[in-house]
């Protein structure tokens, strides 16, 4: 009987270190040509031609600043699955974008994006 405070004492300490060292990229971050709204319950990528994808549950980079999201993106005259690899450093955050389009095909984009930026998607061309 008496083991068992010594063995909830024991565990405290492990629980603790679980815990995310590096805060949640909450905000908004863009690009040229690409926008990513992060909030405490979700993110939106935001593309050119009104291309954007939700994201649910918190962004929350490892302890080297890394995550990783997965989403279908809608598009005007395309859908894909997007998958998004992001690194956070010294205030900017990198993405590679992986789209697996519905017809076949598929792309790798990288932005480099800095927080409170909003993206210009007034020079896109965008088809019907």
């Amino acid at each position: 009987m008496r083991c068992l405070p010594l063995t909830v004492l024991a565990l405290a300490p492990s629980a603790c270190g679980t815990e995310p060292k590096v805060a949640p990229a909450s905000g908004q971050w863009g690009s040229p040509d690409v926008g990513f709204d992060v909030r405490a319950l979700g993110a939106t990528l935001r593309l050119p031609c009104d291309a954007q994808t939700h994201f649910v549950g918190p962004i929350v980079p490892d302890a080297s600043g890394r995550f990783e999201v997965a989403g279908a993106l809608a598009r005007r005259y395309a859908a894909a699955q997007v998958h998004v690899t992001g690194v956070l450093s010294d205030g900017k955050l990198g993405l590679t974008l992986r789209f697996r389009y519905d017809d076949g095909g598929s792309e790798t984009r990288t932005a480099l994006l800095l927080k409170g930026v909003q993206p210009d998607f007034s020079q896109a061309v965008c088809f019907a």
